[in-house]
């Protein structure tokens, strides 16, 4: 029995509050992210009835009481975890789901209805989470190139009596390869002897890739063949013939002795691509072929043969896109077999 009466005096007393406390908890359960809210009424296990009976010792009248035991507040949510870590990729639609964060309060009733928060202003700029649920969601997309790596939100279980449990999680942006490559400049265009020896790099071609991780930034480059005339098919055999292009680093070179083209233009196209593997397998064929290839023209004017000794000028021209970066490469000369060459910006 939860209670005793003083017989002289009718006063009601708890009779042990540690047991009486028990009969109150042993009612409760676990509140989670999944539980539906109860009403806030009082139930069969917070009433106690009693009958009281007052006699003389001859005559007696015996009364009911009803007893309510209104709960308190003891208990504060506690997360199940202090500290969650979560990753995911840049360029998720918005909405995307994250994760579900869990809560627990031991209160009763109102007590341990709890609802979910994200508390730092940082953190509410870009997700959402719901109150109920606890479930966590994208309210932007995220480019790993342009916005932060890593998030920190700081999260709050509060109960109805508005005490409060913090949790925090940490949430880490992946690069994609979402960026194909670019050369650095428009055009390139050089002339050479005619009589340079096979073999012989003559240019080379520079393409960067805005992507950090260095797995998606894997660059190869190719003599551009992807052409339906006939007419340019041809030509492209021919210059296949004279040239070559080395696919990882670019350098031009002579594959054949050009005198037979003395006087004469080489015009082709180089293709930039993204190393095979490191493609984007989330996306289409067409949106994939714009994303990782870019191609560049090529103008290559061979000249009557000339001595190697003499220091005769060559014209290498460069485009360059304007407001390019400060310190950006935008030619690359490679001088093979030459004796006391000076090289001097004139312009």
């Amino acid at each position: 029995m939860a209670f005793r009466i003083d017989e002289k005096t009718g006063s009601i007393y708890v009779k042990n509050l540690k047991n009486s406390r028990y009969l109150y908890h042993q009612h409760q359960h676990h509140h989670h992210h999944h539980q539906q809210r109860q009403d806030d009424h009082i139930t069969t296990k917070h009433l106690y009835t009693l009958n009281i009976s007052i006699s003389d010792g001859i005559h007696s009248s015996t009364e009911t009481y009803t007893i309510i035991i209104r709960p308190i507040n003891n208990f504060s949510p506690r997360f199940h975890r202090i500290l969650n870590n979560v990753a995911i990729n840049e360029n998720q639609p918005i909405g995307t789901s994250l994760l579900f964060v869990n809560a627990t309060d031991y209160d009763d009733n109102i007590y341990g209805q709890i609802e979910y928060h994200i508390l730092n202003d940082y953190g509410r700029k870009f997700f959402t989470m719901d109150q109920i649920t606890g479930e966590i969601r994208l309210k932007m997309e995220l480019d790993y190139e342009k916005d932060d790596k890593f998030y920190w939100l700081i999260l709050g279980a509060q109960d109805r009596g508005k005490r409060l449990g913090v949790s925090a999680l940490r949430i880490a942006l992946i690069d994609q390869n979402d960026n194909g490559p670019r050369f650095i400049v428009d055009e390139y265009k050089c002339s050479i002897c005619a009589n340079v020896p096979v073999d012989s790099t003559i240019l080379s071609v520079l393409a960067l890739d805005d992507d950090e991780d260095p797995d998606n930034t894997g660059i190869q480059y190719s003599i551009y063949d992807d052409l339906n005339d006939l007419d340019t098919m041809a030509m492209m055999n021919q210059i296949n013939e004279y040239v070559e292009i080395a696919s990882d680093t670019g350098y031009i070179y002579i594959r054949k002795n050009l005198t037979q083209l003395a006087g004469k233009k080489i015009q082709f196209f180089v293709k930039a691509y993204n190393v095979p593997g490191n493609v984007p397998r989330n996306i289409g064929k067409n949106i994939q072929k714009r994303l990782i290839t870019n191609v560049v023209p090529i103008t290559i004017e061979i000249v009557d043969s000339c001595d190697h000794h003499k220091h005769d000028a060559f014209l290498y021209e460069v485009f360059v896109k304007e407001n390019i970066e400060r310190g950006s490469i935008v030619a690359s000369l490679n001088l093979i077999n030459y004796k006391d060459v000076e090289i001097e910006i004139v312009g």
